[in-house]
């Protein structure tokens, strides 16, 4: 079998063993990876597969040009119960991620499984979200103490029935179910438009979860105002807000190919925020971010232009000879727009 072209979704796995059968297979097929955390957690980047990283608008500007939704972000202070035991945990997986038998020590307790229902019910009783959790044992905890106080929850794992899981998931999309609590099953694909809040209790040292987690919350839809982000267990004070500046070419180029070391830049990830306590005392969290008031956010002209834009329109109309109509499609603009602005940059 001939193969030219290949198209890789969630393609941060691409560079996984796994798939190196298919580049075995089809040596002189062109790639085309597509993912939105382009992150290796051990900094081997993605030039042993591909020759070039094309990033997109940022994630403010899908904001604020309404493709993702606006959220609201609570978290946990760095000086928290949660944080100290994140902290001293120093058993990580093959991974590098921390090790499951390790998190349940430290985070799966009475005391912080009561302040992940007490967080809920301050700042998003009512509303439909996703929790998501450490392991199985963690998720049947949660789901007792949540059900104790009258919510509607179930939990889905790896070993839930593929019916059953089903039944969950459609009842939960028709308003059925209130809250699904989940182990890495619904961090990346799952789409759910009108998800209210996520609610972080599994810590983690991955950028790439962490972003997908969240991201299952920022799907816009009609009626929705925002997301709530409950972060219990501190992500943002490693990793940064969902839409901070973050140095993809940096992560896609990943290991020093001149000197054969690995990058050595910290795989940390803090911004500072503006801390707005809610309450006195470390045991609640503070709004760390409302999109709302952020006026780092311009009031974009959707007529304007971009740099981004017009790197694309370039590439495929000066490089690639793309209609203008498929050209239109691509940058959801009018073909008038495409035409008015090549001859903008004709001019230039």
């Amino acid at each position: 079998m001939n193969v030219g072209f290949i198209i890789i979704d969630e393609a941060h796995h691409s560079v996984a063993s796994s798939y190196k059968k298919i580049w075995e297979l089809f040596p002189t097929a062109k790639k085309l990876g597509v993912t939105a955390t382009p992150w290796r957690m051990n900094n081997s980047g993605f030039t042993e597969v591909y020759n070039k990283l094309i990033t997109s608008k940022s994630i403010k500007d899908f904001i604020s040009e309404g493709w993702l939704s606006p959220y609201n972000y609570y978290s946990v202070k760095s000086n928290s119960l949660e944080q100290k035991r994140i902290s001293s945990i120093t058993e990580f997986d093959i991974e590098g991620d921390f090790k499951t038998s390790a998190l349940e020590r430290e985070m799966d307790t009475l005391q912080i499984r009561a302040r992940l229902l007490d967080s809920y019910l301050k700042l998003a009783k009512g509303k439909k979200g996703i929790i998501y959790s450490i392991s199985r044992k963690h998720s049947e905890h949660i789901c007792e103490e949540y059900k104790k106080a009258g919510i509607n929850i179930v939990k889905i794992d790896s070993l839930t029935p593929r019916d059953e899981r089903r039944l969950y998931v459609q009842r939960f999309k028709n308003g059925q179910i209130d809250i699904i609590v989940n182990v890495d099953i619904f961090s990346e694909g799952f789409d759910c438009p009108d998800i209210e809040f996520i609610q972080l209790a599994r810590p983690t040292r991955s950028l790439v979860k962490y972003l997908q987690q969240v991201g299952r919350g920022l799907r816009p839809t009609e009626g929705k105002t925002n997301c709530i982000i409950l972060d219990n267990v501190g992500s943002s004070n490693e990793f940064g807000l969902p839409d901070s500046d973050r140095d993809w070419d940096y992560f896609f180029i990943g290991e020093d190919s001149s000197t054969g070391k690995a990058a050595t830049r910290s795989c940390s990830f803090s911004t500072e925020v503006r801390e707005r306590s809610i309450e006195e005392g470390d045991d609640e969290l503070f709004l760390v971010e409302s999109i709302d008031d952020r006026s780092s956010i311009p009031n974009l002209d959707p007529s304007a232009w971009s740099n981004a834009d017009d790197e694309l329109l370039k590439t495929l109309y000066f490089e690639r000879g793309c209609e203008i109509s498929i050209i239109s499609v691509v940058l959801k603009r009018e073909q008038d727009d495409i035409l008015h602005r090549l001859d903008q940059i004709n001019h230039e």
